[in-house]
């Protein structure tokens, strides 16, 4: 691989994999609080709040926030764990916060009748998600299982 590509890869790869994460964590959480927990509104309203909305839009903030943060100024274990801690803190916090204020979201959702249940399951998948993801960015081991899938 030549230097402009690996170059490349260090900036693209925390965006596609935090989207691929972010919309895997998400997707989850609609089948717990769209489908077996549902909400008083429409199964299509909470599954595009939560897939496209959530997973997307925070998984691209995410991605951009490790770009932003982390590539370039942190290695290793110190990477590792600032992914890990910008994952919570994005995925398990924030979104789950701007959810829970979003009436009409909210509404689809059945987090209201649920809503310890809601914060944990979202802080729990949160921390998975960015312990896959520091993992698979900020390791040799990662790296390698990327090469061999060919991210």
């Amino acid at each position: 691989m030549n230097t402009t590509s690996s170059s490349r890869l260090l900036f693209t790869r925390p965006l596609y994999l935090s989207i691929a994460l972010a919309t895997t964590v998400e997707f989850i959480n609609f089948i717990l609080f769209g489908l077996i927990f549902p909400g008083e509104g429409s199964s299509l309203k909470a599954f595009v709040w939560t897939v496209g909305i959530g997973g997307i839009g925070m998984g691209s903030v995410l991605g951009v926030l490790i770009d932003i943060v982390i590539v370039g100024t942190a290695r290793g274990r110190d990477a590792f764990w600032a992914t890990v801690i910008l994952a919570v803190l994005t995925l398990g916090l924030v979104a789950k916060l701007f959810t829970w204020h979003m009436g009409g979201a909210g509404e689809a959702l059945g987090f209201s009748e649920w809503p310890v249940l809601y914060l944990t399951v979202g802080g729990v998948l949160a921390l998975g998600a960015g312990l896959v993801l520091g993992w698979l960015l900020f390791t040799a081991g990662g790296n390698r299982f990327l090469a061999r899938l060919g991210l």
